[in-house]
């Protein structure tokens, strides 16, 4: 391991030179860059698509984020390696370094999209890979990642979505036949699995990214399939109808986010309390996007059945 932290941390002469190219439009452009392989911009922008586009595309691309961001904090905990030292990065960043989510969610969640619309949106694929590129050197110029980070977390993108191409038809016919009850036992499996896979890399357990990933994972299956069997909300509709459900959607999504974030740090219980309480959270986050604010769309009438 003191080998591998060696090679990947010979990369610092490459960031310090990048250090020397910033000026306040890169500064701009790179911040801007890196904001679209946030978590924060792919929970927004999914459920944008899976309200208003296409529920099917909106679900592969919410399965793909928790199974990218699970993915790469457990490869971060178990190699435990370093960032750049913090007086060369233009931003604060947490965690272990190798490898870089940014460029391994990139490649995942843009990946799907281009090659998912590719044949819709000619340009798509063009503007993906520039995304891609774009976001993958922001974390070299910003100083947060090395280059080893940043190759890693693309290769292991790569390869995590080629598997997910390959398996999604695969697993598509077996999942449609589950029952209710089985898709719940599925969702409590993987869940508990989140926790108990998650190398700790040193922190407390359940670790904090375990805990939201195994209540999402609940939320979400459960919500999904709980949508398909009573709601069946159709996406098409009029500009306004679409302009109301996100509006509508975004704001419901914030007010339970948000509020249960507040409504929970009342509570003195200590770390386990919280984390279980992290868990609640998400799950009802997951149930929110994927069933309630749908249901809710059908009854306020901006949104037909399918």
């Amino acid at each position: 391991m003191d080998n591998l932290q060696d090679w990947v941390t010979g990369g610092l002469s490459t960031i310090e030179t990048m250090a020397q190219w910033r000026t306040p439009l890169l500064d701009y452009y790179f911040l801007f860059a890196a904001f679209l392989g946030n978590e924060e911009f792919f929970l927004v922008a999914a459920p944008a698509i899976y309200w208003l586009y296409d529920k099917r595309l909106g679900r592969r691309l919410v399965y793909l984020l928790m199974l990218g961001a699970w993915s790469n904090e457990a490869l971060k905990n178990l190699f435990r390696l370093p960032r750049p030292p913090v007086d060369i990065a233009l931003v604060e960043e947490m965690g272990f370094g190798l490898p870089s989510g940014h460029a391994q969610l990139g490649v995942m969640l843009w990946g799907y999209a281009g090659w998912t619309l590719r044949r819709i949106v000619r340009w798509l694929p063009a503007l993906v890979l520039w995304v891609i590129a774009s976001l993958s050197f922001s974390r070299l110029y910003l100083g947060v990642h090395y280059p080893a980070d940043v190759v890693a977390g693309l290769a292991i993108g790569a390869l995590l979505l080629g598997l997910s191409l390959w398996a999604e038809p695969r697993l598509a016919e077996w999942y449609g036949r589950l029952s209710s009850g089985q898709i719940m036992a599925l969702a409590a499996v993987l869940s508990v699995s989140a926790l108990l896979l998650m190398p700790s890399g040193g922190k407390p357990w359940p670790v904090e990214i375990a805990a939201t990933e195994a209540g999402l994972v609940s939320g979400v299956l459960v919500g999904i399939d709980a949508e398909k069997r009573r709601v069946r909300f159709a996406v098409e509709g009029s500009g306004k109808q679409k302009i109301g459900r996100y509006l509508l959607g975004l704001i419901l999504l914030v007010v339970v986010w948000a509020g249960l974030r507040a409504l929970f740090g009342l509570l003195d219980g200590g770390y386990l309390l919280q984390s279980g309480l992290r868990i609640v959270r998400y799950t009802l986050i997951g149930l929110t996007v994927t069933w309630w604010v749908p249901a809710l769309f059908v009854r306020l009438g901006l949104a037909h059945t399918e």
